[in-house]
């Protein structure tokens, strides 16, 4: 298991891996795939290096979890935004109503 915690993709890298549908595969061209591959985010295929011709490839296994790991994550904070916001929301009622009641 790798920890995904760590994982690190470059806005480019990120981009292309966000061309993955549920069904885990995408078009990529070579330079596309080379940089997938790199970092075992696809399977090992025998694809030309070509520019303009684009390629369906498959996420590998590393690619897959790094997915679910990158949902859940994006999950947890937008869960805890939401939970800032309300609490921060609390806290300003809260101040409003003791300046409230101070100036009556």
């Amino acid at each position: 298991m790798n920890d995904y915690e760590k994982f690190v993709l470059t806005e480019k890298e990120q981009t292309i891996f966000n061309k993955f549908k549920k069904n885990n595969t995408a078009e990529l061209s070579g330079p596309e795939y080379n940089l997938m591959i790199w970092k075992r985010l696809v399977d090992d295929a025998q694809i030309p290096n070509s520019i303009d011709k684009l390629f369906t490839v498959r996420l590998s296994r590393v690619g897959q979890e790094l997915r679910t790991y990158q949902k859940m994550h994006k999950k947890k904070i937008m869960s805890d935004n939401i939970r800032y916001g309300v609490t921060t929301v609390i806290a300003v009622v809260a101040l409003v109503l003791s300046l409230l009641s101070l100036h009556k």
